[in-house]
């Protein structure tokens, strides 16, 4: 038994368009659908100031003075 995986999407009208198969012409065929997990599209809500200082905050800790230390991170780098 051969099988033969390849990736398509139904269109609007319900037809599943697949390769041409040409040189199995006259056989007789079972045909899975096997559907993909969706992939989680996340909102384009706007974060507020507090939401964006509560994720951000502490991001840097323990850094005193963050310019030199990017200073030095890019220094370090692009060496």
């Amino acid at each position: 038994m051969e099988a033969y995986k390849f990736e398509t999407t139904i269109l609007e009208n319900g037809i599943i368009k697949i390769p041409d198969f040409q040189e199995f012409e006259s056989k007789e065929v079972e045909v899975f659908i096997v559907f993909k997990p969706q992939k989680k599209i996340k909102e384009d809500k706007k974060q507020t100031i507090e939401e964006f200082i509560k994720e951000w905050t502490g991001f840097a800790k323990g850094v005193e003075n963050t310019d030199k230390a990017k200073y030095e991170y890019l220094m370090e780098k692009y060496k």
